[in-house]
């Protein structure tokens, strides 16, 4: 299966970079997303990109926002958008006799949002209540937190913003980060599913003009390391988050990131899920991952537990870790390589996880080519590179979140 000869990329003459894979089957994947993400909110605007976010599905000048879900659910697709540190995006699922139209209300959608004052308010009380979830649920107030214990403001504050910036934000604000955002230059379109590239390309070429680019100043990332220890009242359980700095995704590095990962969390056969969950039983839940960016990069491995067991899980990552610096062998590394290019194999099958996955690599890397590169890379992963990236962080290098129940 060689998808790559099925792939175009172009970046077209008014900024906006295509990228299209055709496959011959009936479901498609389709987005218009962003290279600019929360990552480039100052301490004040911390929130103001997933709140402009939200107003996106909620009316252009063209079509009340339930209106588009209704023609969308009515053919048989799904909707949303989201945002992140590194993008916000748009996106469609659906039968592939509805990628043309889809493509239509998505232009719509990032080209004439209306923004209109009761969607604000309106808006606003949900992410209040966005916020009050979160800080109820402990893996999720965990997940919001963990970035402090590696990088300082404003990087390290949740995305979703606080109240008090949320009551602050005006509309002006919100539009003038919309045609931030959703800057020509800014934009990738990406289409996973049975058309045209030309008929993509004329049409993006038609909505789109080529206009003044708009800078986006990107706040100073400061790292460090810390050990942070959080008591909080009405939660009943403990989380433990261990991260550590990573290598950005321009340096070649980021692949042994991904293999030491995967030796030790990256799932059920993995060295800390054998030794927490099967053979000391001191875990009832574990997630983590590599989050990798041009401008930042870390891997996180988070584990709900009991407070009595801290200390222990702790011990037995550093154990781990130090263990692969000095005894990772061949055959493991092996093991672990063939299961991620396993992965990424199985991951082909969804045209959503497709086209997610080429819009992440080409606001990674610049280029979303890279993607269907990712399996050799990952094989030309050397030994001693994994035993030092290990070495690295049993010495001292990672950060820690500690959330426990405050009685």
């Amino acid at each position: 299966m060689n998808l790559e000869k099925n792939f175009r990329r172009e970046v077209l003459d008014n900024g906006v970079t295509l990228l299209f894979e055709k496959r011959d089957f009936p479901v498609a994947s389709i987005s218009i997303s962003s290279r600019i993400g929360a990552v480039y909110e100052s301490k004040k605007e911390k929130g103001l990109t997933h709140f402009m976010e939200h107003l996106l599905l909620k009316g252009t000048k063209n079509k009340d926002g339930l209106q588009f879900v209704k023609e969308i659910e009515g053919a048989g697709g799904e909707f949303n958008a989201f945002t992140s540190n590194i993008s916000v995006k748009v996106w469609i699922k659906s039968p592939d006799n509805f990628i043309e139209r889809g493509l239509d209300i998505l232009i719509d959608i990032v080209k004439n949002s209306l923004f209109k004052k009761e969607a604000l308010t309106k808006e606003r009380k949900v992410i209040v209540e966005e916020i009050d979830m979160v800080n109820d649920e402990p893996r999720e107030y965990a997940s919001e937190k963990m970035d402090a214990s590696l990088y300082s403001e404003p990087f390290s504050l949740p995305l979703l913003g606080t109240k008090e910036n949320l009551k602050r934000f005006k509309r002006k604000d919100l539009l003038k980060k919309y045609k931030e955002v959703f800057s020509p230059e800014n934009l990738i379109v990406c289409v996973v599913g049975k058309y045209s590239f030309e008929k993509l390309k004329k049409k993006i070429e038609k909505n789109f003009m080529k206009n003044f680019p708009i800078k986006s100043e990107l706040p100073k990332i400061e790292k460090k390391t810390s050990q942070i220890i959080e008591r909080k009242k009405g939660f009943d359980q403990s989380r433990l988050i261990f991260s550590f700095h990573s290598p950005l995704s321009s340096d070649k590095q980021i692949f042994a990131s991904n293999v030491l990962y995967n030796i030790l969390n990256g799932g059920i056969s993995s060295r800390l899920y054998s030794r927490l969950r099967y053979k000391e039983a001191i875990i009832y839940e574990n997630g983590g991952g590599v989050i990798s960016s041009k401008d930042f990069s870390f891997t996180y491995f988070d584990f709900g537990c009991s407070e009595k067991n801290i200390p222990k899980i702790k011990k037995i990552i550093l154990e781990e870790l130090k263990d692969v610096s000095k005894n990772l062998n061949e055959k493991e590394l092996q093991f672990v390589k063939d299961k991620i290019n396993g992965d990424y194999k199985v991951e082909l099958e969804s045209c959503e996880e497709e086209e997610t996955s080429l819009v992440f690599s080409e606001i990674e890397t610049g280029n979303a080519h890279s993607f269907y590169g990712y399996p050799k890379k990952i094989q030309e992963v050397k030994l001693e590179e994994v035993k030092k990236l290990a070495k690295e962080v049993a010495e001292g290098n990672y950060g820690t979140f500690i959330l426990i129940p405050k009685k």
